[in-house]
């Protein structure tokens, strides 16, 4: 649930993701000996999961503050944690290539495969809609509900829907 105002969480998000950018830059210049430095990406990863969650939490407690009217739509808010989720993945990106690295070495890395999982959702979250259902299969899924509904097919939300007049 949001208490704070989303601003507020946005900017706190904001400083967050340029810390871990700030560190990931760091660390990448400083950190090359993987033998010696496995800690350090295993922790990048952590961190990197940490904020994902984080940012879907904000952006959930943000559209249900919007639909539920107790925060007025606000399409700048929007494109701001779409800016965060955008900066996050660029960032991750260049981690998940130290991830490959580290996976030919070791096999398993902390946390690598969850980033990997994070990395696709974030590419989903900023895929247009259009782009993203571009194939024509929503719509087909679509047309397909209506006409079972139309047929009498499917099962009311509620016990007055269909008696209604």
């Amino acid at each position: 649930m949001m208490t704070a105002k989303p601003t507020d969480r946005i900017r706190l998000a904001e400083r967050e993701v340029a810390r871990f950018h700030a560190d990931v830059d760091e660390w990448r210049r400083d950190h090359q000996d993987l033998a010696r430095d496995c800690w350090v990406w295993e922790d990048l990863i952590a961190r990197a999961n940490f904020l994902f969650g984080r940012m879907i939490a904000l952006d959930t407690d943000l559209q249900d503050a919007i639909l539920s009217g107790r925060v007025e739509h606000d399409p700048d808010l929007e494109t701001k944690v779409e800016d965060l989720f955008r900066e996050w993945l660029e960032i991750c990106e260049q981690v998940l290539l130290h991830v490959a690295r580290l996976r030919e070495v070791y096999g398993v890395i902390a946390g690598g495969d969850l980033l990997e999982s994070h990395v696709a959702q974030a590419r989903a979250i900023l895929t247009p809609d259009e782009e993203f259902f571009g194939d024509g299969g929503l719509e087909t899924l679509q047309d397909a509900a209506l006409d079972a509904n139309r047929d009498g097919l499917t099962e009311p939300w509620s016990d007055d829907e269909h008696g209604a007049a």
